[in-house]
């Protein structure tokens, strides 16, 4: 059994931003690459025998324990180091935050499970559609997350778990061009936290 944290995952992928959770929060762990875990073969095989959904990022604790979704983690690391940087300490802004949180996980990072590869829902004739209406919900939901954006963190002065989010997941679709034109202030975050230099051995 480890002593330290293994998080297991891909780069690019959402385990991504638990590593950045673990790091921000000074937490030790090692980084176990799944590069073809959404394929059949070894790399699925060993990520179906720790979490039976396979999905990343899924982390095994030293205790054995295993712990997934990326806002569970942030709270585990934030727990475990009360003085990190994630979850704000300002009252007032913690409504804010936890509003903001569970929207980027429960309402934006949906529209990437389903349409990522539609016709494993809804199989190959209604796949296309799938992906055009998932594809078009989350431009509705990242321009709502624009105009709620502070500067030059998303809440304002300080860095939080939501600038992880907004790092990570404006990479991924509608693409670079899309949110340059639509998503000005998110993509400036964006911007910043690749250049913090606690995070930079994670973006690669």
């Amino acid at each position: 059994m480890s002593t330290r944290i293994e998080v297991f995952g891909r780069r690019g992928d959402g385990s991504d931003m638990a590593e950045a959770f673990l790091t921000l929060a000074g937490i030790p762990y090692d980084f176990m690459s799944l590069e073809k875990y959404d394929e059949p073969g070894p790399d699925r095989d060993r990520l179906l025998a720790l979490n039976s959904l396979g999905q990343v990022p899924t982390l095994r604790l030293p205790n054995g324990k295993i712990l997934t979704e990326s806002l569970a983690v942030a709270v585990y690391a934030q727990t475990a180091n009360p003085e990190a940087p994630l979850i704000p300490k300002d009252t007032n802004l913690i409504p804010d935050f936890w509003r903001y949180a569970v929207m980027l996980v429960a309402a934006i990072y949906p529209t990437f499970t389903y349409g990522d590869n539609p016709a494993k829902w809804v199989g190959e004739a209604a796949g296309p559609q799938l992906r055009k209406s998932t594809d078009e919900r989350c431009k509705t939901l990242w321009r709502f997350m624009e105009q709620q954006a502070g500067a030059p963190y998303f809440l304002g002065t300080s860095m939080t778990a939501l600038d992880i989010y907004v790092r990570v997941m404006t990479r991924w679709r509608p693409g670079p061009a899309w949110f340059e034109a639509e998503t000005p202030k998110l993509l400036q975050i964006q911007h910043r936290v690749s250049e913090d230099p606690r995070l930079k051995s994670i973006w690669g």
